[in-house]
């Protein structure tokens, strides 16, 4: 018995101070955190859980808004922790402002899995990264196209087109359009055979656009409204259309402009015209079409300072667009607008200059049928339109209305929107309805409520 005593009180607990520092506290610091416990065992094939992708999309988040490089290092720090598990939701993450730090958390995971880098390459590439010089830039557009995916010869037809369309804006000093048109081009076929000329084009257009203005330009149409000279197809004008152009000298010192040196050697106008076609009851026909004519009169003029030259060029007919508009019974409108391209200009010293192509305002101008009166609604075009709604003559009520004055504009209103509206017949409704509508660019749909409504806000205004 003294033997098992003995054997017991010497695998009892020794004292604590003998273990040479070893100790273990009964009480535990209030700031102290409980350790973590280590990640269970799983499956590194395992698809991430709804919550799992939520959370570590946080984190990402975390990371594209980090403001100093403390927080930035603790969300990598962070993402890195995650595991082989989310290699395949951080390749799947395309955001060029953190490409870089994702790029090291996918290789950091990889290294301490010991995982091989995938032989297809990920969202998140070096090529990418640097691609876009550092700056925010997206990489540009690659063209993968094998030789089979579309019809070369009809794309190289279809471009050949839109490189004449960019030098016809150009020609009539739209510098901004043709440049549009020309990167829109490239931008759609970077290896087409007409590149040397879109470039060329676009050089073209930016010296312009750079060129000081010279010459400025105002334009006037002659006469007031136009008339078929006949109800025959292909019919000229009764009178010719007068285009007059005005050019001013802005600059402070003379300029000489060189408007035709022969045959090949001229200025030329280029007018782009839109036709339109209007009844009384809201049918339209609209057309547009370029005509360019050659200035082959006067050979030289010199401009002085804040002097003024007139070029006018006459237009007899506009049977290119519609040479059956002359015997359709409807009112057209013709709108004007154009640019002029200088031959050749020159200083006093006779140094040649670079004059940006000189461009007008718009304008606008009415062209009635033939056997209209248009000299009686132009007298009174009150009174006329009044007469012809009692005779029941709508489409003529209807171009007469155009011929309206300013000053007369409150006049004709109060007759189109009056009393007598209600009991007016369905077609003269129409007319008045439609007048209104073209006289003040607004109501293409309205009812005689509206217009009513509408006309009692805006009368005095007229």
């Amino acid at each position: 018995m003294f033997l098992l005593l003995l054997a017991a009180c010497a695998a009892g607990p020794g004292d604590d101070s003998r273990r040479g520092g070893d100790f273990s506290a009964t009480d535990t610091d209030p700031e102290a955190v409980d350790p973590l416990p280590g990640p269970a065992p799983v499956n590194p094939e395992k698809p991430l859980t709804e919550q799992e992708s939520a959370d570590a999309a946080l984190l990402v988040n975390k990371l594209a808004e980090a403001k100093d490089d403390d927080a930035r290092d603790r969300a990598v720090r962070a993402l890195s922790a995650l595991g082989p598990r989310y290699l395949p939701f951080l390749r799947s993450i395309k955001d060029d402002t953190i490409a870089l730090d994702l790029l090291r958390i996918v290789r950091r995971i990889e290294r301490e899995s010991q995982i091989a880098a995938p032989d297809t390459p990920s969202p998140i590439t070096p090529r990418e990264i640097q691609g876009n010089g550092g700056e925010g830039r997206r990489p540009p557009p690659e063209y993968a196209d094998l030789p089979g995916d579309f019809d070369r010869e009809q794309v190289e037809r279809f471009m050949g087109a839109r490189l004449k369309q960019a030098r016809s804006l150009l020609d009539a000093g739209d510098i901004d359009g043709a440049v549009r048109l020309c990167d829109a081009a490239l931008l759609l076929l970077p290896d087409t055979k007409y590149r040397p000329e879109f470039d060329a084009l676009v050089l073209k257009a930016r010296n312009e656009a750079q060129a000081e203005m010279l010459i400025a330009g105002t334009m006037q149409l002659a006469p007031d409204q136009l008339q078929y000279a006949s109800r025959d197809r292909g019919a000229r004008f009764a009178q010719p259309l007068l285009v007059r152009c005005y050019l001013k000298n802005v600059s402070a010192a003379e300029i000489r402009l060189s408007l035709f040196e022969g045959p090949g050697r001229e200025s030329l106008l280029q007018l782009n015209v839109k036709y339109e076609q209007m009844d009384y009851s809201g049918n339209a026909l609209s057309q547009q079409g370029t005509v360019s004519v050659p200035i082959n009169a006067g050979n030289s003029v010199l401009l002085l300072p804040n002097e003024t030259h007139e070029i006018e060029v006459p237009l007899e007919s506009l049977t290119t667009l519609d040479a059956d508009a002359p015997r359709k019974w409807a009112l057209g409108r013709i709108t004007i607008d154009a640019a002029l391209r200088v031959h050749a200009a020159n200083d006093k010293s006779g140094r040649p200059l670079v004059l940006r192509p000189i461009r007008f305002a718009e304008r606008t101008i009415l062209l009635y049928p033939a056997g209209f009166d248009v000299d009686e609604a132009v007298r009174n075009p009150i009174n006329t339109v009044r007469k012809l709604l009692k005779d029941d003559k709508t489409q003529e009520a209807f171009m007469a209305s155009q011929l309206v004055k300013k000053s007369q504009l409150r006049a004709m209103g109060d007759l189109l929107t009056g009393d007598d509206f209600e009991a007016d017949n369905l077609a003269n409704q129409k007319a008045r309805l439609r007048a209104m509508a073209t006289l003040f660019s607004t109501g293409t749909t309205w009812d005689i409520t509206k217009w009513r409504r509408w006309w009692t806000q805006n009368r005095s205004r007229q």
